[in-house]
């Protein structure tokens, strides 16, 4: 089992700061995903707005909203998408986001994502997403093999706004650090 997690901690300057329109059905912010009526989830976690998979498509978070600047953190293909995935030097089709899967709401307002596996992907792969605070997602990756997937990787994507220039990554210490801290990630670390 893979366990990704991102804190999604936003400072913004909006003069004058500005609120995004009262979500659908004015629903109270809370920590759970809600259906909405493209087949698809939405959320109002206090400062975040979004969805996830928008109408139906896997492509993780998207049209994120900061509340109380208005401002959009996400462009493209969103944030937490399950994207390319190899194993025995394959690539397995373009991405996961093309892969037809099925979508069920959790206790607690958590979703899982499930790929089945097929004759083409020989593996079953399934997305849980959670929100552990308003300004934390979960997301718990796990994949089931049906033969051996030598060299098995999956990438998790976030196309986060532009104006997003300070990257950074949660990662095991580094001597002579002895806990995991955030990591700026950039080119100096490597690809």
């Amino acid at each position: 089992t893979l366990t990704f997690g991102l804190t999604l901690g936003v400072t913004m300057i909006a003069s004058p700061p500005v609120r995004a329109a009262d979500p659908p059905g004015g629903s109270p912010p809370s920590l759970s995903f809600r259906v909405s009526t493209d087949g698809g989830f939405e959320f109002d976690t206090g400062p975040l707005r979004g969805r996830l998979r928008a109408a139906g498509k896997s492509l993780g978070l998207s049209a994120v909203t900061h509340v109380s600047t208005g401002a959009s953190l996400e462009r493209g293909h969103g944030l937490f998408s399950h994207y390319r995935v190899f194993a025995n030097g394959r690539r397995f089709g373009g991405g996961a986001w093309d892969w037809p899967g099925s979508v069920a709401g959790l206790e607690q307002g958590a979703v899982r994502v499930t790929w089945a596996a097929t004759g083409e992907r020989p593996f079953t792969l399934e997305a849980v997403y959670r929100w552990a605070d308003p300004l934390t997602l979960d997301l718990e990756t796990r994949v089931t093999a049906q033969t051996n997937l030598a060299g098995f990787e999956v990438f998790l994507a976030s196309y986060f706004n532009e104006g997003f220039t300070n990257a950074m990554a949660w990662t095991a210490p580094e001597p002579p650090a002895t806990e995991p801290a955030f990591t700026r990630a950039d080119r100096s670390a490597g690809d």
